[in-house]
């Protein structure tokens, strides 16, 4: 019975070894584990300050462009999503309706009711009160002015004399229409 009580305690002092092993590989485990969730939380918090940032700024740029154009801040944020569907960008359609304007101060200045966009081609800005109307009104009703024409090149001629050199990055919203816009703006 000596014998059997010494091999009793050489075994589990052998079970206390492989217990106190699998002890400490845990222990390893768990401290690799809560420093991977540290990493990961420090990168997370990293990641949310930088969309924050992000935001932040883009918040500021649309602040910028929407007193720079007098386009209000929501139009823009509309502008801004239809964009990824008609494949004219935010900046085209802004020169657009900065371009609308001058054409409209210039027709005021000589008397006029209407913009001539091409031969015969007119777009008034009086609505039905005979009051002037809104820039982008007068933007939305250019653009379908135009989309209406069926001979292209007298439309690319009636785009360019009204958009300038940026007529050409107009042309997928005249194809699509302020009511497209509209559309994606409501979205």
């Amino acid at each position: 019975s000596t014998q059997n009580a010494e091999k009793f305690r050489a075994a589990m002092g052998q079970v206390a070894d492989v217990a106190g092993k699998a002890v400490v590989g845990a222990a390893k485990a768990a401290a690799t584990a809560i420093v991977a969730i540290g990493t990961a939380t420090i990168a997370a918090g990293a990641a949310l300050f930088s969309m924050a940032k992000k935001a932040g700024e883009a918040a500021d740029a649309l602040i910028t462009l929407s007193v720079q154009t007098g386009v209000s801040q929501q139009t823009l944020q509309e502008w801004g999503y239809a964009a990824r569907f008609i494949d004219t960008d935010v900046e085209s359609m802004t020169k657009g309706l900065a371009r609308t304007v001058m054409a409209m101060k210039t027709a005021v200045k000589s008397g006029e009711d209407s913009l001539t966009l091409s031969k015969g081609l007119t777009v008034s800005m009086k609505d039905a009160n005979g009051e002037l109307k809104t820039s982008e009104a007068m933007f939305y009703d250019v653009v379908d002015a135009l989309g209406a024409m069926t001979n292209e090149t007298e439309r690319e001629i009636a785009a360019q004399s009204i958009f300038g050199k940026s007529y050409q990055e107009m042309q997928p919203l005249i194809k699509a229409g302020s009511a497209a816009l509209n559309k994606y703006a409501e979205e």
